[in-house]
């Protein structure tokens, strides 16, 4: 490591870390001028100190020494950062000198300070002690040593006199250390062998050279002491190297990390990384893994492995790119399943309300094809096919118009308008559909502006705007239309009384397609297109249209801008219209049969109950399900003949709640759904719930009549 510490000692100056150095001393002053600058210095730089003393210098002597030049010495004793011990405790404890046990307890001492927070470890051990036959282990135990320290966060500095030392053990002494210190007159020398000399230079220079490799990696790598407490769990972990590309990779300098905690550094890491790292550091296991930095906002892909006992190097390369382009591949993904979701939706809705007209249009002109009908029934069955042909109509140009829109071939004819007129024509074609719910329509009119449009698609935007109003206004409510022409402006504004607009989908009100209830209980029909075609009529004319709700049951309010001057005129798209049929009519006996007919809409109910009571049936009908369930408790019907689609409580939990009671009170009822939701899937579900039959819209009557005799037959045979 090329981490560098100050030695405290003048003629030596600064050492990495993993330095082993001694010196040759021959009275206690000597010990003293070396030693006492040496743990001064090691305690200012948050270092753990050791000092394992013995003649000529005792533990008391040692600390007064200190307290001199450190008169805090106490402080660093009662922290803990200081210890001062006599060699009997240290290398003879149990009466012996036993290498292994001297060795493991200072990497035990080392990684007890390093949990504790401090940067490493600096040591001291005098061998006074040492006897002449001891002198060939403890040269080992001095060969081992630098294996350990050289690996850990510590120096050691041992003490040899020099009235115990010929010149063989001093040779073996400098052999086994980096360099000596030797008095010199009055100033200290560093001695080093040749044998030592050529080693340090190619150790430097092999140095240099993984240096040069680690600094011109083009992945980060960084260097770490892992931290534990005292139960030996990782907690931490302290930077001692990073090269350039970590700084590069990361945003942050060598300056700002080295010798600091990552949780210093990185304050929101997880801690499970720590796990995984003290795992690595720890254990010797290398991993590879992704890592997100939240407070460097960046992915990385990590390979950790262990160069040495509680430490883990981590290489890594910057995959926040890939990632990005992973997620944005995701959301994609999600994108077109949630698009692929909403056209299936869309489809299904669509089926349901072009088959509903379509089935009461077709019932009614089979009827009226037989020439039976009399005069008010052939009246009502005119006004049917009328209302539902005009509702049919209403649905397929609107999806005409959505297609126009989406190929860019939707088509103004320009011309001067005068926007009050359009407005007037739009309340007096919607007026009828607000009378029937006692709707108030208001307006109020400052201005009668005039401007370049077309007027065709002028009503279109309003009249879709009113009819939405008073679709989602309740009997009794209000509607209200307001035309101001501010400056070169026009606003108008349509207010209604109504169901109001969840703060969460005023956004997407506009959006194609959208709409707020999509499920068969939906009270309101349509398939989400008006106000889809209001908005891209209105920003045809240059203008915008916005949308506010104070909420849910409070309301909502549409804004029209225009500008008095709009787009250049371009020619207009001419309609086209689509011939009709009439078949044939067949019908089957139907006398004695009951059945119930359960259908929201009136002209649907009417005409089924004209259908089946043509061909001899006793019809009853209900509008709900809580309608129907009064019905077959009093009249215990013999066929049920059920649509799906109904508001509050749809055909399915009809069926539910029908096939919950017992049989003697209708629970057993043959019943077919009559839906113009007419999946495969919405037949698999309906014969699920109970129904005997899934009849899809629209139907011939002879095919109603078949079906219901067929259940009739089974509820006789039952």
């Amino acid at each position: 490591m090329s981490d560098q510490r100050m030695t405290g000692i003048e003629s030596v100056g600064e050492a990495p870390w993993g330095t082993h150095f001694c010196q040759f001393y021959q009275t206690r002053q000597d010990l003293v001028e070396i030693l006492v600058p040496y743990f001064v210095a090691g305690l200012r730089s948050h270092e753990f100190c050791m000092w394992v003393t013995c003649e000529p210098l005792d533990p008391r002597q040692a600390k007064d020494a200190l307290a001199e030049r450190l008169p805090d010495v106490d402080r660093f004793l009662e922290a803990g950062q200081l210890e001062i011990v006599p060699h009997t405790e240290w290398y003879l404890r149990g009466g012996s000198f036993d290498l292994q046990r001297v060795l493991d307890g200072w990497v035990e001492k080392l990684d007890l300070a390093l949990s504790r927070g401090l940067e490493g470890m600096r040591v001291t051990g005098n061998t006074a002690w040492l006897e002449q036959a001891n002198w060939r282990s403890f040269a080992d135990y001095e060969a081992a040593i630098n294996n350990v320290i050289g690996r850990h966060r510590m120096i050691a500095l041992c003490t040899y006199s020099l009235e115990k030392c010929g010149a063989s053990e001093i040779m073996d002494v400098i052999k086994n250390h980096e360099f000596a210190l030797v008095r010199r007159g009055d100033q200290w020398e560093l001695i080093e062998s040749r044998e030592r000399r050529a080693t340090v230079e190619a150790l430097r220079r092999s140095e240099a050279r993984h240096r040069s490799l680690f600094d011109h990696s083009l992945n980060g790598l960084a260097l770490h002491q892992i931290v534990t407490d005292g139960e030996g769990q990782p907690v931490d972990y302290v930077f001692l190297d990073v090269n350039r590309a970590f700084e590069e990779l990361t945003g942050l300098t060598a300056a700002q990390v080295v010798g600091r905690r990552v949780t210093e550094v990185l304050p929101d890491i997880e801690r499970s990384f720590i796990s995984v790292y003290g795992r690595v550091a720890l254990t010797g296991e290398s991993m590879e893994f992704d890592q997100y930095a939240g407070s460097l906002g960046r992915h990385y892909e990590i390979s950790a492995f262990s160069p040495a006992p509680g430490q883990f190097a981590a290489s890594f390369v910057d995959v926040t790119a890939r990632k990005r382009a992973e997620q944005a591949l995701r959301e994609q993904a999600e994108q077109l399943a949630e698009a692929n979701r909403l056209k299936d939706e869309f489809l299904a809705t669509l089926s349901h309300e072009l088959r509903t007209p379509l089935n009461s249009i077709l019932g009614w002109a089979q009827l009226l094809s037989t020439g039976v009908l009399d005069s008010k029934t052939t009246e009502k069955a005119i006004g049917a096919i009328a209302r539902n042909a005009h509702a049919q109509t209403k649905l397929i140009n609107d999806i005409l118009d959505v297609s126009r829109i989406i190929t860019g071939k939707l088509r103004l004819d320009l011309q001067t308008v005068g926007l009050d007129r359009v407005i007037a024509a739009a309340i007096d074609s919607i007026r009828p559909a607000a009378n029937a719910k006692k709707i108030r329509l208001a307006s109020s009119l400052r201005a009668r502006p005039v401007l370049v449009g077309d007027p065709d698609r002028l009503q279109q935007i309003f009249w879709n705007l009113l009819a939405n109003a008073v679709k989602f206004t309740p009997a009794g409510g209000e509607v209200r239309v307001e035309v101001d022409q501010p400056g070169s402006k026009i606003v108008v504004r349509v207010a209604d009384t109504g169901s109001g607009i969840a703060p969460e989908f005023l956004p997407y009100v506009f959006e194609r397609f959208s709409q707020l209830d999509t499920s068969t209980r939906r009270v309101h029909g349509g398939l989400g297109l008006g106000l889809a075609i209001v908005r891209h009529l209105t920003e045809l004319h240059g203008g915008t249209v916005k949308a506010d709700s104070p909420g849910e049951g409070r309301g909502a309010t549409f804004t029209v801008t225009l500008p008095v001057r709009a787009v250049q005129a371009r020619p207009s798209e001419a309609p086209s219209a689509r011939p009709g049929a009439r078949p044939a009519l067949e019908l089957t006996s139907l006398a004695g049969i009951r059945v119930l007919v359960v259908d929201d809409e009136p002209d649907a109910r009417e005409l089924l109950a004209a259908v089946l009571g043509g061909a001899g049936a006793q019809v009853s009908t209900a509008a709900s399900t809580r309608e129907a369930l009064a019905v077959i408790e009093r009249e215990r019907p013999d066929v049920l003949v059920s649509d799906i689609g109904m508001p509050e409580q749809d055909g399915y939990d009809l069926i539910e709640k029908v096939r919950a009671l017992p049989a003697d009170r209708g629970g057993t009822v043959p019943a077919a759904a009559l839906t113009a939701y007419g999946r495969g899937e919405d037949r698999a579900r309906a014969i699920a719930a109970g129904y005997h039959l899934h009849v899809p819209k629209p139907v011939m009557p002879e095919e109603l009549i078949a079906a219901v005799a067929t259940l009739g037959r089974a509820a006789a045979g039952s």
